[in-house]
């Protein structure tokens, strides 16, 4: 799924045990289960219907949507890739150590939620033809240069 590589403090551990060192070893220690809890649903996340979209439980707030749906009118897929947007950088904001190989463990993660959203989504909604989309935002940075932030959504392919 990703290069392990990426997770330096994992390779470092694993080498100081011979290899006997393992990603559940890693997982004990680093977490705790309301936190896993909380992966388990960043995940596999909830969608709900509102209005014909189909949304991320918790990513709805009706005023936003309603702000949306009155700028973008009825375009459901324009409506549900704006409400369903995540900027992945964002989700780990509080305790991300920003050394290391960063940028290749944010692309890493993105891969893994697309992959698991995509499963989720088909086991749970099999006839609806879900769209997860994984792609650069071009923004700029505090020091004024434009950066990419990689970002995840989901939409309705309404072909």
């Amino acid at each position: 799924m990703f290069d392990e590589s990426v997770v330096e403090e994992y390779i470092k551990k694993n080498k100081e045990s011979n290899g006997s060192y393992d990603w559940w070893d890693f997982l004990n220690e680093k977490s705790d289960l309301p936190t896993s809890l909380a992966f388990a649903k960043l995940f596999c996340p909830e969608i709900i219907e509102v209005e014909g979209c189909f949304v991320l439980k918790n990513r709805y707030e009706p005023k936003v949507f309603n702000d949306w749906k009155a700028k973008l009118g009825l375009s459901f897929i324009a409506l549900e890739k704006i409400t369903n947007l995540y900027e992945i950088g964002d989700l780990f904001t509080e305790n991300t150590d920003y050394t290391g190989d960063y940028s290749n463990m944010i692309d890493s993660m993105g891969k893994a939620l697309q992959y698991y959203w995509q499963l989720t989504l088909k086991d749970r909604y099999p006839d609806i033809p879900f769209i997860v989309e994984l792609y650069d935002d071009y923004e700029f940075g505090d020091n004024g240069k434009e950066c990419a932030a990689l970002c995840i959504t989901i939409y309705v392919d309404r072909k």
